[in-house]
């Protein structure tokens, strides 16, 4: 009936799920695998030379073991679980060029944007250029100022003539720059 069970196996001793286990264990670089490795081809070695290995099977030279380690772990690093396909090993070369290229050229249109580009320099830094733009404000502000009001003399004169029931005079560009030039030559109005 209900008599004690057997001891699991161990998966990495060939058990159930064994082929699993021996994937998961080469994914997550499990030692303990790679020992077991070893130590099978450390006895197929001794058995197969049998009269270079006069010591016997259990013993073993120390100068072997870190080679042996470093070709194990040197195998396991060349030789992923899933190999990729060699088209997409070239497609992703191929891909792997366009993006370098795509960076260079992206660099080069970097470069000719920002060539002949002087830096404004900010507020305080330089006192010249700062005297410089402070007479361009001022110039600006006068524009401005003398445009507005070219524009309300024109409309004052527009509704002036509406009430006046004449005919309203019409205003092209050249009578209203002609305006704007007037009242620039005189700046006391």
């Amino acid at each position: 009936g209900a008599g004690p069970r057997p001891a699991p196996a161990s998966f990495l001793d060939g058990g159930k799920g064994a082929s699993f286990a021996k994937a998961f264990a080469k994914i997550m670089g499990d030692d303990t695998s790679k020992a077991k490795k070893q130590g099978r081809a450390k006895k197929v070695a001794s058995s197969e030379d049998g009269d270079e290995d006069e010591a016997g099977p259990g013993a073993s030279s120390s100068e072997g073991e870190p080679e042996a380690a470093a070709k194990a772990a040197a195998g396991a690093a060349a030789v992923p679980i899933l190999a990729a396909s060699k088209s997409l090993a070239k497609r992703k070369a191929e891909e792997k060029e366009a993006a370098a290229a795509s960076r260079a050229a992206k660099k080069l249109r970097l470069e000719m944007r920002q060539r002949g580009h002087v830096k404004v320099p900010r507020r305080g830094e330089d006192p010249a250029h700062d005297q410089r733009e402070k007479g361009l404000q001022r110039l600006a502000t006068r524009g401005v100022v003398m445009l507005f009001n070219a524009v309300a003399k024109a409309q004052k004169q527009q509704q002036g003539a509406a009430a006046a029931g004449s005919k309203a005079v019409k205003l092209n560009k050249a009578s209203f720059l002609a305006a704007l030039k007037g009242s620039a030559a005189k700046p006391g109005e």
